[in-house]
């Protein structure tokens, strides 16, 4: 890919309703939003199974995310080979209504609730007179039993922090922190890749179709930190406004006309908060967000307007690592696993690649050996399926099989991808699908695709080598 080709990169948002939203982002954005519809948020940035930012226009018009993340994660994003979809997801909340008081779970908890973790971040774009936020604890000393208490007994908002925001404020919100945004706020949100939460209190509040939506009680409880007593606002520290393992973000204010060069070989997520700004020769008004890629970060600085602008830099770590990454380093197959990945993907982008019927189907082989070397890891998984699995692992690694990918290139990877589905479908006898979800890093729900291939074996490798890996299997 040339880098001079690259230039900013939109997407389209993704609309969700929600029965807390409003129209805050027709009127203060001047977004066109759909018609009728309570849109409580607004997704910038996303490449979730259920949700696919799509690009807006320029070369990479149409395509997803997570294809940019996949195919061509170096020149875009600066990230060498790693399991999983694109690790961040931005956000616009409006919301007219409060939210429900909830948690998510911290990683030392979520993966026994087959949850995921996920920190994120508020920054405050417009805060009505009033209105409040809700996060940690009012005093020390409450327990899971007295919290549990003043829930059964309405008085539970009594134990819970409450901050009276205004705008530009920012609000860090790390796994384990009870919390809640109020009526009246319109808010940036900036977190990990993930949609676990668990409800504690909606308000006693009832959906369209009269019912009160479910609370996750015995959930939150394990993964409220109840030692989180009275946080407060994020103190700026120079630019820097938060830096964690998952994600950076700073502010940068520009005088008229002033520019802001990124740095060069890592991509950069931009949100307008006062415009606008040029980048590439193209105007972004308030409340946009674009992506600089990172192989033209160099040459593609950002400019204020007339007036002057502010925006939000977000970025990865220098050190960032996939919370995935270290059950392929650990178990002493990382080498292969950054080796196939790079096989897998370079084949990809080739003529021939990009145009193979099973490319779908190939560009699964990575994640589907991560999440044996995840299963052969998991001590929830009985030992009998788990020396199958050992028998698919080195199925996998082996070089000499039905398909030989050494012959034919990663084609060959649709035997290993056919005989991975068949010994996972035979392992849902065994273990918890919950168990499979929580250990895939792949896109979509690893439970559909599993069925999927196994259904189309014939088709994709032919019946007489699924009929050798049924052999194999035993089935």
């Amino acid at each position: 890919m040339n880098p001079d080709a690259l230039e900013p990169l939109s997407f389209v948002p993704v609309y969700q309703d929600r029965i807390w939203g409003g129209r805050a982002m027709e009127t203060r954005l001047h977004r066109q939003l759909p018609p009728g519809r309570q849109i409580g948020e607004s997704w910038e940035i996303v490449d979730r199974p259920e949700a696919q930012s799509v690009v807006a226009g320029g070369p990479f018009a149409g395509k997803t995310l997570g294809e940019l993340w996949h195919l061509h994660r170096e020149a875009i994003f600066g990230v060498g080979p790693c399991p999983g979809p694109f690790p961040l997801l931005l956000k616009i909340l409006d919301a007219r209504e409060a939210l429900s008081i909830q948690v998510h779970p911290p990683e030392r908890i979520a993966t026994g609730l087959g949850g995921e973790p996920k920190t994120e971040m508020w920054y405050v774009a417009h805060a009505e007179p009033g209105a409040v936020l809700h996060a940690g604890l009012r005093s020390p000393g409450v327990t899971p039993g007295a919290f549990r208490e003043a829930l059964a007994q309405g008085r539970l908002e009594e134990l819970i922090h409450v901050i009276h925001p205004r705008s530009s404020d920012v609000l860090f919100i790390p796994s384990g922190r009870l919390h809640a945004i109020g009526a009246g706020l319109l808010i940036y949100e900036i977190q990990e890749n993930s949609d676990t939460t668990y409800r504690v209190y909606d308000w006693n509040r009832t959906g369209p179709d009269g019912k009160t939506r479910d609370l996750h009680l015995e959930e939150a409880l394990r993964s409220i930190d109840f030692d989180d007593v009275t946080p407060g606002m994020v103190q700026p520290q120079g630019d820097s406004l938060v830096s964690c393992r998952q994600f950076e973000v700073v502010r940068w204010d520009l005088g008229p006309g002033q520019a802001r060069e990124f740095e060069p070989g890592r991509f950069a997520i931009i949100t307008v908060l006062h415009g606008p700004v040029r980048c590439g020769g193209i105007d972004y008004p308030h409340g946009s967000f674009f992506l600089v890629p990172a192989a033209a970060a160099a040459r593609l600085p950002v400019q204020a307007g007339p007036a002057g602008a502010s925006l939000l830099r977000t970025m990865l770590p220098k050190d960032w690592r996939p919370r995935h990454y270290d059950a392929a380093e650990t178990s002493g197959h990382g080498g292969f696993y950054r080796s196939l990945r790079a096989q897998v993907t370079a084949w990809a982008e080739s003529h021939v690649g990009k145009d193979h019927p099973w490319l779908r189907y190939v560009l699964l082989a990575p994640d589907l050996l991560h999440l044996l070397l995840c299963l052969m890891a998991d001590p929830q998984i009985p030992a009998k399926p788990k020396s199958m699995l050992a028998g698919v692992l080195a199925y996998f690694v082996l070089p000499v099989d039905l398909l030989p990918e050494g012959l034919i290139g990663p084609v060959g990877y649709l035997d290993d991808v056919a005989l991975t589905a068949f010994a996972l479908n035979q392992l849902l006898n065994h273990a918890d699908p919950a168990i499979l979800r929580r250990h895939w890093a792949g896109d979509g729900d690893i439970l559909e695709l599993i069925q999927e291939i196994v259904k189309r074996a014939d088709e994709i490798i032919g019946s007489g080598l699924v009929n050798k890996i049924r052999d194999k299997l035993g089935i």
